[in-house]
């Protein structure tokens, strides 16, 4: 279908609203805050802002990739006495570094836009690596504390061998291939029985819009899914024995396993998930469609050769329930806005 004219709309208040000027504003201090934390100077600070405003856009959206997007023990504070907890010190030490890695980083990109989206993309590789930490020495029967763990996983982000640019690129460049032609547009204000039926027929064609942020939401909800879900994204892993090991070459090919199983979990819950939520807007001119799917996976996977199978044996099934949020809107087309296990209010009991 083509895009459709655009319905004329009334023109929007303009007017600043007093609260939301002030949570603006909040957020910004919170994000100066984080960035002093991890080192940045004020001078610095002002310098990445340039012209944008403390409550423009730009501004806003690093604050919530920042603020939303907390590394462990990231700018503490006192409590009603004035100390700090000395694990959460010691945990933002452990964190510290990969911060600054993950600022520089962000900071390649051409705005400040596309650094939120680094930003988020270099923090999902770290809580990934987290999460492989933390199973290996549960699985291995220990407990260290938590700030070498995030040590570790710090370690990870800064050795080269990781080459977190590498798999930026590789997954930028899938995420292009799979989706990366004119978005799908379909007539919000259609049936609601014809448009299920058409997002239904061109699930493999709909995306999530930005391929950045594509890259962000695979690496962050990646391992949410069934592991007979992730079969390439475990093949990219195969030959990394041990966390901090060498990956395989699909991502020197600039191929990426993980947006690869993402997105196509992603076109089958479109096609076969059940319809949990279908909303219009009071105007008529966008729709909001929630899209459920149950599916079956046994406990204690990881789908990573870098932490060992679970010695216990648990390997009885339960139930994952994948969520995804999909938005129609004249000017966008179909675009999905997250997908994954969703929030609890999302999903069924498991």
């Amino acid at each position: 279908m083509e895009r459709p004219p655009r319905t004329p709309r009334p023109p929007a208040d303009r007017t600043p609203d007093p609260e939301a000027m002030r949570k603006r504003t909040q957020l910004a201090e919170r994000l100066e805050s984080a960035l002093r934390w991890a080192g940045m100077s004020d001078e610095a600070i002002t310098e990445l802002r340039g012209d944008e405003e403390r409550t423009g856009p730009g501004w806003q959206r690093l604050a919530k990739a920042v603020v939303d997007n907390p590394y462990p023990g990231m700018d503490p504070k006192p409590n009603s006495k004035g100390k700090f907890k000395a694990r959460t010190l010691r945990e933002g030490e452990a964190s510290r570094p990969a911060m600054n890695a993950g600022l520089k980083f962000a900071l390649e990109g051409s705005s400040l836009k596309e650094a939120s989206y680094r930003y988020e993309y270099f923090k999902a590789i770290f809580d990934s690596e987290k999460r492989n930490i933390d199973k290996k020495y549960d699985n291995e029967g220990k407990n260290p504390p938590n700030s070498e763990k995030i040590k570790e996983a710090s370690e990870f982000t800064l050795d080269p061998k990781t080459d977190i640019q590498g798999k930026f690129e590789a997954d930028f460049e899938t995420a292009k291939d799979m989706r990366g032609g004119d978005p799908v547009y379909i007539d919000p204000r259609e049936s609601q029985e014809k448009i299920i039926s058409l997002v239904r027929e061109q699930a493999e064609r709909i995306g999530m819009g930005n391929p950045l942020s594509t890259i962000y939401h695979a690496r962050k909800h990646i391992h949410e899914l069934p592991e007979d879900e992730r079969e390439n994204e475990q093949e990219q892993h195969q030959n990394k024995g041990t966390v901090q090991g060498k990956e395989n070459d699909r991502e020197s090919r600039g191929e990426s396993g993980t947006v690869k199983d993402y997105l196509n979990s992603l076109a089958k819950t479109l096609k076969e998930g059940e319809i949990a939520g279908f909303e219009r807007t009071q105007d008529g001119q966008a729709v909001h469609l929630t899209f459920r799917r149950v599916v079956e996976q046994a406990r204690g996977s990881t789908g990573t050769a870098s932490v060992p199978e679970d010695p216990t044996g648990r390997d009885e099934e339960k139930k994952t329930t994948l969520i995804g949020h999909l938005y129609i809107r004249d000017h966008t087309g179909a675009q999905v806005a997250t997908y994954g296990r969703g929030s609890k209010n999302d999903r069924e009991l498991e």
